[in-house]
C-alpha cells in the first residue's frame, strides 16, 4: 500500500524510481540534504542527441527559488537559475553540486 502512495506522489512530480540487480559493482550518487546556494559550483552531465556523458560546468545564479507551474496535473516545483550549459535533447539530465 505504501508503494502505491509513493508511486502516485512521484507521478505528480514526473519522476521515476528505478531499481535493478547487477552482478557488477555499480556506484551511485547520494542526494544532498542541502539545496545548492548562490554562486555554488555545479556540473551538468547529459547525453544529448546520441552523445554520452557530456559535461559542462557553471554556478548557481539565483539567490532565491522560482516556482514552476505546468499546464497539466503535475505539482508546482521549485527551480533555480544556473549557467551550466544544457543543450537540446538533454531533458532529465543531472545537475550536480559538490555535496
Amino acid at each position: 500500500m505504501a508503494f502505491l502512495k509513493a508511486k502516485e506522489h512521484l507521478e505528480k512530480y514526473d519522476l521515476a524510481l528505478i531499481s535493478f540487480k547487477s552482478s557488477k559493482q555499480l556506484h551511485s550518487l547520494r542526494v544532498s540534504k542541502y539545496n545548492p546556494s548562490y554562486k555554488e559550483k555545479v556540473i551538468s552531465i547529459r547525453n544529448p542527441e546520441g552523445k554520452r556523458f557530456v559535461k559542462t560546468y557553471g554556478k548557481i545564479k539565483s539567490k532565491k527559488y522560482y516556482t514552476f507551474k505546468s499546464n497539466d496535473d503535475l505539482l508546482p516545483i521549485q527551480t533555480l537559475k544556473h549557467n551550466a550549459y544544457i543543450s537540446y535533447g538533454s531533458s532529465g539530465s543531472a545537475l550536480l553540486n559538490q555535496q
